[in-house]
C-alpha cells in the first residue's frame, strides 16, 4: 500500500514543495494545496454530482417500474435499462470519477504525511536513519518503535527531533540536514497549533 502512496504522492510532491517554497509556512501551503488540489478534482466532482443529480430525477421512474414489476426481476431489468437508455444516463457514470479522486487522494495524504520526502527532498537513506534513530528514542521512552511502514514515520521521526533532550542524538545525520530540519519544524506551526500532532 505504501508503494501506491508514493507513486501518486510524487507529482502532488513537487507541487506542495513548490507551494511551501512560495509561502514559507507548512500550515498555509497545506491550506493552498487543498485549495489546488480541489481545484484539479473539480472537473471529476463535477460529473459525479451531474450523474448523480441525473439518478436522483430518475428515482421516481424507476419506483414506478420497481413497483410495476416486482414479481419479474428480469423484465425490471431491461424496463431498466430501456429508461436509461431513454434518458441518457449511465448509472455506473459516477464511479469511475469516484474511483479516480480517491486513488488521487492517496497522494495527497503521502504529501501531506511526508514533509522529509516531498519537501526536503531527503534520501532514502537519510530518512531511513532518522527514523532508527528516532524509533530507538521513542522505544527508550517508553513508546512505540517507528516503522518506516507507518505512514505517519516522518511525523513521528520530527516529533522526536524537535524534542531539546533528543538534539544530540541527531549529529550522524549531519548538520546541514538537521538544519533543514529544523527549519522546516519552525514553520510547521498554523495559529500556534504544531501541524505534526
Amino acid at each position: 500500500m505504501n508503494t501506491l502512496y508514493d507513486i501518486i504522492g510524487i507529482p502532488f510532491g513537487y507541487l506542495m514543495s513548490w507551494i511551501y517554497n512560495l509561502v514559507g509556512n507548512y500550515g498555509v501551503a497545506i491550506i493552498l494545496f487543498t485549495i489546488v488540489t480541489k481545484l484539479i478534482f473539480f472537473p471529476v466532482n463535477y460529473s459525479t454530482q451531474k450523474s448523480s443529480a441525473r439518478m436522483r430525477l430518475l428515482n421516481p421512474k424507476l419506483e414506478k417500474l420497481r413497483k410495476s414489476y416486482a414479481n419479474n426481476p428480469t423484465r425490471l431489468q431491461e424496463e431498466q435499462q430501456k429508461l436509461y437508455q431513454q434518458e441518457g444516463v449511465n448509472p455506473m457514470a459516477s464511479c469511475l470519477p469516484s474511483f479516480i479522486q480517491m486513488f488521487l487522494i492517496f497522494g495527497v495524504i503521502d504529501v501531506v504525511y511526508k514533509p522529509f520526502t516531498h519537501i526536503l527532498h531527503l534520501t532514502k537513506g537519510v530518512r531511513e536513519s532518522i527514523n532508527t534513530i528516532a524509533s530507538d528514542i521513542a522505544v527508550k521512552a517508553g513508546g512505540k518503535a517507528i516503522q518506516m511502514s507507518d505512514l505517519r514515520c516522518e511525523l513521528r521521526a520530527m516529533e522526536q527531533m524537535s524534542n531539546p533532550e533528543n538534539s544530540g542524538k541527531f549529529e550522524s545525520i549531519g548538520s546541514d540536514v538537521m538544519n533543514q530540519i529544523s527549519e522546516l519544524s519552525s514553520h510547521f506551526k498554523l495559529f500556534g497549533a504544531d501541524l505534526g500532532k
